[in-house]
């Protein structure tokens, strides 16, 4: 048996002033030819304290940066790792597949259509979408009252993310750089690698911002280490469960802004008009691509697929169509080896659907002999049933006839609700649109496109760079005092 090499990658960023002066954590991980040891910096309630002092001292000059050419710089990053040669761009496609456990042809495409929602022109549709004019971030600009506004970043913000999608984190940090807030971003042990990347490639390819970024690691839920960042920063944003978001927001000060970004429920709705001979199977396609991407771990990954009941097609032998669509995507794109708590999670889910089965004999569940994938099909839409999912290619099938038959799904779930992705005809698109934003849902996307939601799109219903930023206005009546003293008055 040969010896397997193993590569020794820094990750994470720190200014100048304290590199090398960190404690690091090493993640190992073990390749099918090769291992990799990644070393991150370590925060301690110390190092925390002297980091957030020296982000903030510097944060005057930072701020100088102009908007257009922070959004150069970050084209310029993304283009490096969207270059598939570029020494990152290779590092990612070989490690991430090992560190995730995602297929590497899943990790292969979705980088790409990830990382172009951060090119140049998409990033001028980001600013324009929360800001109108970008120039507020830069300088006092006219507004509608006839005063002027500015936005001003907050000037640090602490970003925790989950490890859970790859370069999810890359979302929160092009946004805190595009309106001048310094971050200080947590890693995943389970996906250290894009932000440290990320962060890397732009003060190479922009110094100016070299005393704006820290990426670094603490272990998750230390309060010694939150609770001194947590008051020394202005912004905190967290990512992750419901009981990890909620753990930091007991820890984040009152004056602090705090931003979370836990669970959510997405689904889709299929109108008779997608299943008929000629457009059923783009349709299962789609639907399945929903699901096998990142195996649902987005919150904007369909749980549960309403279909329109039709003589074309019934929901009954469609479910068991998306089962073949599943088993199909299984052979080209394998699902992850589960964790022990998802393998737990998801052999409770079949149990239980199995009970449901008894009570309800028009149901039933479909699958292979390792559940790599699941679908169940509900066939009362008025049922309170099961519809949760347990993630990992694992849907819920439910007929309907009109919109009304949703509501008691979406009152249930209302206060969960994010993605809905449609298959109806133009003559009903925005009748379904007014419905679902009434019921709570806060983005609307085509099936097949729900894990990659538009540049500038509203994040759980809020603004990505606004929530991030100060509004100051600057009033007509001191314009009008100031004329008084004026070197010109009369």
């Amino acid at each position: 048996m040969t010896e397997q090499k193993r590569q020794q990658i820094h990750l994470g960023y720190v200014p100048a002033a304290f590199q090398g002066c960190l404690s690091e954590k090493i993640f190992s991980y073990e390749g099918r030819d090769e291992s990799v040891s990644m070393s991150m910096p370590v925060l301690t309630p110390e190092s925390a304290e002297k980091l957030t002092a020296f982000l903030h001292d510097r944060q005057q000059a930072m701020a100088t940066i102009p908007v257009k050419d922070r959004v150069r710089v970050i084209d310029r990053a993304i283009r490096q790792l969207l270059d598939r040669e570029h020494p990152y761009r290779r590092l990612a496609e070989k490690w991430l597949p090992v560190m995730t456990g995602y297929d590497a042809d899943i990790i292969r495409l979705g980088l790409t259509r990830y990382l172009k929602l951060f090119q140049e022109h998409e990033l001028a549709r980001f600013l324009h979408a929360d800001f109108g004019n970008p120039s507020l971030l830069d300088q006092f600009q006219p507004n509608a009252k006839g005063s002027f506004t500015r936005a001003v970043g907050l000037p640090i913000t602490c970003h925790i993310w989950a490890g859970n999608v790859p370069s999810l984190s890359l979302w929160s940090l092009v946004s805190a750089c595009l309106v001048k807030s310094s971050v200080i971003g947590k890693v995943s042990s389970g996906e250290p690698l894009m932000a440290s990347l990320f962060a890397q490639l732009l003060v190479a390819n922009e110094p100016r911002l070299a005393d704006s970024l820290a990426i670094v690691y603490w272990p998750g839920g230390d309060e010694a280490v939150e609770k001194e960042l947590f008051a020394n920063v202005e912004g905190v944003l967290a990512y992750g469960n419901n009981q990890t978001v909620a753990a930091v927001r007991s820890r984040v000060p009152i004056t602090t802004r705090f931003l979370p970004y836990g669970h959510k429920l997405s689904f889709s709705v299929v109108a008779k008009e997608a299943l008929d001979r000629f457009k059923a199977s783009d349709t299962l396609q789609r639907l399945a691509k929903d699901s096998v991407f990142y195996d649902q771990q987005g919150c904007y990954s369909s749980q549960v697929v309403f279909v329109e009941e039709n003589e074309a097609l019934p929901s009954a032998v469609f479910a068991k169509m998306l089962a073949q669509q599943f088993a199909r995507d299984q052979l080209r794109y394998p699902r992850r080896e589960l964790s022990l708590a998802e393998q737990t999670s998801l052999k409770q889910w079949l149990d239980m659907r199995e009970l449901q089965m008894i009570k309800a004999d028009r149901d039933f569940l479909l699958t292979d002999e390792e559940a790599h994938w699941g679908v169940y099909y509900q066939a009362d839409c008025g049922s309170p049933g099961l519809t949760a999912s347990a993630l990992n290619r694992t849907v819920t099938v439910i007929p309907f006839r009109r919109q009304a038959d949703l509501q008691p799904f979406l009152e249930r779930h209302r206060a969960l609700l994010q993605t809905a992705g449609l298959a109806v005809p133009t003559e009903t698109l925005f009748a379904w649109a007014e419905f679902l934003a009434g019921e709570g849902v806060t983005r609307i996307s085509a099936i097949g496109e729900m894990t990659l939601p538009e540049a500038g799109w509203h994040h759980d219903g809020g603004l990505n760079l606004m929530s991030l930023v100060n509004m100051v206005d600057l009033e007509r009546s001191a314009e009008s005092l100031a004329v008084k003293y004026s070197a010109t008055a009369d």
